[in-house]
C-alpha cells in the first residue's frame, strides 16, 4: 500500500517510493516540492549502489501541487545493478 493512499492529500510534496524486483516496497520518502525539483536525489539520481543493495528495481513518484492536487505520477525502472532502464510519465 502507497503512502498517498493511506494519508490526507499532500499539499506541495513528492512521494518518491522503490519497489524491489516483487513489488514490495523497500524505501519511502516524502520531500518538498520544490526540494524535488531543485535538488539531486539518491534514489533517483546518480547512487546505482544504494539502488543495488537495497534491490531497488522502480520508484514511483508521486507530485502534489499547493492545493493538493495529484499532478504527475512516473515510475523509473532499473536494472539489477540499479542502472536506469526506462520511465513512464503520467499527467493528471
Amino acid at each position: 500500500m502507497l503512502l498517498c493512499d493511506l494519508t490526507p492529500p499532500l499539499k506541495g510534496k513528492v512521494i518518491l517510493t522503490g519497489f524491489d524486483q516483487p513489488g514490495k516496497i523497500v524505501y519511502q520518502i516524502v520531500i518538498d516540492v520544490m526540494d524535488y525539483y531543485e535538488s539531486t536525489h539518491q534514489i533517483l539520481d546518480e547512487d546505482t549502489q544504494l539502488r543495488k543493495k537495497i534491490g531497488v528495481r522502480s520508484v514511483q513518484g508521486q507530485i502534489f501541487n499547493y492545493e493538493g492536487v495529484l499532478d504527475q505520477v512516473f515510475t523509473n525502472t532499473y536494472d539489477e545493478e540499479g542502472t536506469y532502464v526506462d520511465s513512464q510519465i503520467n499527467f493528471s
